[in-house]
């Protein structure tokens, strides 16, 4: 296993909390910006 690997693989579990955490909010903010109305007003 290479050096590089051995570092970055105890960080892997906070980098995937927060992929998910950012993908949550994503998601969140384009179901409430398609449930707008057309010409709406878009306040999340």
């Amino acid at each position: 296993m290479h050096q590089r690997v051995r570092e970055r693989l105890p960080h892997l579990p906070l980098l995937i909390q927060t992929a998910e955490r950012v993908h949550r909010e994503a998601a969140a903010l384009l179901e409430a910006a398609r449930a707008t109305p057309l010409n709406g007003i878009f306040a999340p």
